[in-house]
């Protein structure tokens, strides 16, 4: 690209890894990258959740006055405001105690919005992608290897239905706390029946399968900006470990399509355009030769449903009822998940979708800011990825990849547990991201 192509573009000078940085960049890089570090440490203290909120909260805090979050953190931070107004005006209806408001207001569905916002401002203020923050992840990589290879093993061996140790923190709370369980407590793996066959299904640091097929996608392409190979080999095989490892359909696919848009953003523009113009292409015959097209995608949707069929069935049941009591309350929603599906369906109503679960708790008040924050996210991270920077480039593929788990799981539940993604996303956001990182141009234009 020449001056005179470039515009009103400006050019920032690489610079390189080891060069001098802001000290408060310094210490909350070194925060994030001991607390990915000693994630099995503090999973098995039971302090992975508490000391994560620390984490954001008070690197968010620190000269509050100075941070400029950006546009992204609001919108996702206005999710969760919509949400809180769901939940007043539900609870003003229902006649509960303050104690019982103050319990909703810090639940997930509130709660995870502020924090995944604040992740991602996090990540922006304190440019958390770097070297440092990518070998931490690597190692992350390296347990979930190690520790997912061994709970299979154990399982298969064993035949345990299930490897749960409480933490000492957990320990300390009322079992009945579904925090307690989610939370506070070592789950490995589960058995779970995939084709008419048992066998154990990985958990491990997260709070449920799909959490942990999310950290999976998160730390393979974050783990391609390694620049020592074995490390980056490590790195990558962990988070195909964890996605393999949850047994989560949605997690596979999401792995492979965004694996697909990686590749497809390392290629030269001129190529990138014409393969947009190839699938553009592809419907326009479909249609001319009346190709039964739907007929094939509606077996495959039938095959990946029969891999799990029972989980299917209540998630069709529950996503059903969601959406008939969704009309009831179409705009301020019912405030906060409902009760089970049934005795035996343990499934709240409004859960297990972040699409029907937004539309249950929060209306349209709150599901169409949920659409802007999910399309500006997603827009303002192609842009970052434009000029083919492996690190834009991986935060677009999980900014997608958060995108094609919307439907099947609450992704404000993802916000603490796997809140080292969402601040790579907000270090991809920053102007002027300027590590340098295998595969990079040498000058990288910002805006």
């Amino acid at each position: 690209m020449n001056e005179a192509t470039v515009g009103t573009i400006r050019r920032a000078p690489a610079v390189s890894a080891g060069s001098k940085e802001d000290p408060r960049e310094n210490r909350i890089t070194r925060a994030l990258s001991g607390y990915v570090r000693l994630t099995p440490v503090l999973w098995a203290l039971g302090l992975l959740a508490p000391l994560g909120m620390a984490l954001l909260s008070g690197s968010l805090l620190r000269n509050a006055r100075d941070k400029r979050v950006g546009t992204t953190v609001f919108l996702w931070w206005f999710v969760g405001f919509m949400q809180a107004i769901s939940v007043l005006v539900n609870w003003f209806d229902s006649g509960s105690s303050t104690w019982y408001l103050l319990y909703r207001l810090g639940s997930a569905t509130v709660s995870g919005w502020l924090f995944l916002g604040a992740a991602i401002g996090v990540g922006r203020i304190y440019r958390l992608n770097s070297p440092k923050v990518v070998r931490a992840i690597c190692v992350l990589g390296l347990y979930l290897l190690v520790l997912g290879s061994l709970s299979i093993g154990l399982g298969l061996v064993s035949g345990i239905e299930k490897l749960s140790i409480t933490s000492p923190v957990g320990l300390l709370l009322p079992r009945d706390l579904p925090a307690t369980e989610y939370a506070f407590t070592m789950n490995f793996f589960t058995y779970e029946e995939i084709l008419g066959k048992r066998i154990p299904r990985l958990i491990l640091f997260y709070p449920w399968p799909v959490c942990l097929g999310f950290a999976g996608i998160a730390v393979c392409f974050i783990a391609l900006c390694e620049k020592r190979l074995l490390w980056k080999r490590i790195g990558f095989s962990g988070g195909v470990m964890a996605v393999v490892g949850s047994m989560s359909r949605a997690a596979a696919i999401a792995l492979v399509v965004t694996g697909v848009l990686y590749v497809w953003q390392t290629w030269h523009p001129r190529y990138r355009w014409a393969t947009i113009s190839l699938l553009c292409i592809i419907p326009v015959t479909i249609v001319y030769l009346d190709m039964p097209v739907m007929r094939h995608v509606a077996q495959f949707y039938d095959s990946v449903a029969d891999l799990r069929q029972g989980s299917s069935d209540a998630r069709q049941a529950g996503y059903y009822e969601s959406k008939r009591r969704f009309l009831r309350s179409p705009l301020i929603g019912h405030g906060w998940p409902g009760e089970y599906l049934s005795d035996t369906i343990p499934m709240p109503v409004g859960s297990h979708s972040t699409v029907y679960g937004l539309l249950y708790t929060g209306g349209l008040f709150t599901f169409i800011p949920f659409c802007i924050a999910m399309l500006w996210t997603l827009a303002a991270l192609f842009w970052r990825a434009r000029y083919r920077d492996p690190a834009a480039r991986s935060a677009l593929s999980i900014a997608v990849a958060l995108s094609i788990l919307c439907y099947g799981e609450g992704i404000y539940s993802f916000s603490i547990p796997v809140l080292f993604a969402f601040c790579w996303m907000g270090a991809a956001l920053r102007p002027n991201n300027t590590y340098t990182f295998p595969g990079r141009l040498p000058e990288q234009a910002t805006t």
